[in-house]
């Protein structure tokens, strides 16, 4: 007699609602405008999904001076700094933003942070609101770019890979080391303070 085993396929786990945002952005661009879309930065760190949108006519660029005067131009879901946006408008391009509203929210915080008398930022990014850590160091850099824009002095990003106090104990002291500054720290498995 052979037992019947039952296995079960899960679907393919999705991308956030900034980068299916984004992705929609670049086909809708693409109907819209027609090809070529030049996109700067992929819009997410999935092969598959950048080579289909590459076989409908997108191009994925790092540099603006790789895009033609008057060109249409997506931002993709990470985000850009002021600089990116700045260098577009001189070169002529037609900018199509695709920032997710989450990470220009963290942007618009952290640009605030200086004029609020803060030098030294440290942000702890639960890791499960990227694809991957590699989109958490992107916008961390463009973050880091703007709070030093806007007059801050030095900034952190250590991405949290999860919420157990221990971890968020040695988080906090990794950060009181750094800042060299007292802290109170106040755990309680969803977030930090120090």
């Amino acid at each position: 007699m052979t037992d019947k085993i039952n296995i079960l396929l899960a679907n393919p786990r999705g991308f956030c609602a900034g980068v299916e945002r984004a992705i929609q952005i670049v086909e809708e661009a693409l109907i819209q405008y027609g090809k070529p879309i030049y996109v700067r930065h992929e819009v997410v760190h999935n092969q598959h999904v950048i080579n289909d949108l590459k076989t409908k006519g997108a191009i994925f660029i790092e540099d603006l001076n790789h895009v033609p005067k008057g060109a249409h131009v997506i931002f993709s879901a990470h985000g850009i700094s002021k600089v990116i946006r700045e260098e577009a408008k001189l070169r002529e391009l037609i900018p199509i933003d695709a920032t997710c509203p989450l990470v220009t929210k963290v942007h618009v915080e952290v640009n605030k942070m200086p004029e609020k008398g803060i030098k030294k930022l440290a942000v702890v990014t639960p890791a499960f609101v990227s694809d991957c850590l590699e989109t958490l160091e992107e916008i961390a850099m463009e973050a880091n770019h703007e709070f030093k824009a806007h007059g801050g002095e030095e900034f952190l990003a250590i991405p949290c890979l999860n919420d157990s106090d221990d971890w968020c104990k040695t988080v906090s002291n990794w950060i009181t080391n750094w800042s060299n500054v007292s802290s109170t720290v106040k755990v309680d498995s969803e977030k930090i303070n120090a």
